[in-house]
């Protein structure tokens, strides 16, 4: 909940300045969630999270602009990372999203295959987005978002974060950690010190 209201923020941002970003995730996901399905009243997460919160008015400043945007898309269509950049960004966005989970790539698939900025691959998301380099004159956005179920996770992104870091240009990174013991995330920020950290902050001057 927290990371989706961090991230509208970003691509609100990003929607202002009107200029051609590549924006990649490499664990999108489905897209867009049933707040009401049979497998969210199981985990009660949503019951106790987003559907808890007051109307928009009601809320935190800060949460205002986010809890607006999802709550005018009505339960049924919570929009996930990708769901959100689909909705904000602008006709100049591209947008690649890596899900290797066959049911989440499927879902995914059904949701954006509409939309022409968006291409929705199968694949590793790390490695896939390696292979990606931003056009002339575009910027790149990189969201990461991995599912934390094991320690390997959390090493994976280090291993992951020096090798991008170290292209040229080198894109912003948008990382999302979870809770977890100190030594992994001091894995993490080893990794991000070891890279090669020039980039101007999101929306700075060029």
């Amino acid at each position: 909940m927290l990371k989706h209201a961090v991230l509208h923020a970003v691509l609100e941002a990003e929607a202002e300045t009107n200029r051609s970003l590549l924006y990649v995730e490499t664990h999108a996901a489905r897209g867009f969630y049933d707040l009401t399905s049979e497998q969210s009243v199981k985990t009660n997460e949503a019951e106790s999270g987003v559907l808890a919160l007051p109307k928009a008015n009601k809320a935190a400043s800060a949460l205002q602009p986010w809890l607006r945007h999802v709550q005018s898309k009505g339960p049924t269509s919570y929009p996930g990372s990708p769901g959100l950049a689909s909705q904000i960004l602008g006709p100049n966005a591209r947008l690649a999203l890596f899900e290797l989970h066959p049911a989440e790539h499927k879902a995914l698939s059904q949701a954006l295959h509409k939309d022409s900025r968006v291409q929705i691959r199968k694949e590793d998301g790390y490695r896939g987005a390696l292979r990606l380099q931003p056009r002339r004159g575009e910027e790149m956005l990189v969201v990461l978002d991995p599912s934390y179920e094991t320690d390997a996770d959390m090493d994976a992104l280090a291993n992951w974060v020096r090798p991008e870091m170290a292209e040229s240009p080198f894109p912003d990174l948008a990382s999302f950690v979870r809770r977890w013991p100190r030594r992994r995330v001091w894995r993490v920020s080893i990794g991000a010190r070891r890279g090669v950290c020039r980039r101007k902050p999101l929306g700075a001057a060029q």
